[in-house]
């Protein structure tokens, strides 16, 4: 979806593109929780959460001048495709390690 948005030719296809982005987001949220509290020994469940979301947080001060650089040497539509397919890769290294 980012990857879409990225490319998006007017305000309306963005719009679009916007909504599964968001709620694929939100499901990776709730379901990355979920499986992690399912997954660890209840005596380590604050801390795996607490892990996480310092992953969460701590990542957006990484990423976030990372974007920026891309979008402002770049292209605003380049730094979505950068985020997009950096996604993609992430999800063939977890599909590939949990079988």
């Amino acid at each position: 979806a980012s990857i879409g948005m990225a490319f998006a030719s007017n305000v309306w296809l963005a719009f679009f593109w916007s909504i599964p982005l968001g709620i694929g987001g939100a499901a990776m949220i709730a379901s990355g929780n979920a499986i992690s509290q399912q997954e660890s020994p209840p005596d380590m469940r604050g801390r795996l959460l607490a892990l996480t979301a310092v992953a969460f947080l701590g990542s957006t001060p990484i990423g976030g001048p990372i974007t920026g650089l891309i979008a402002d040497s770049i292209s605003p539509e380049w730094s979505l495709a950068y985020g997009g397919v950096i996604a993609l890769v992430c999800a063939v290294v977890a599909v590939v390690a949990w079988r």
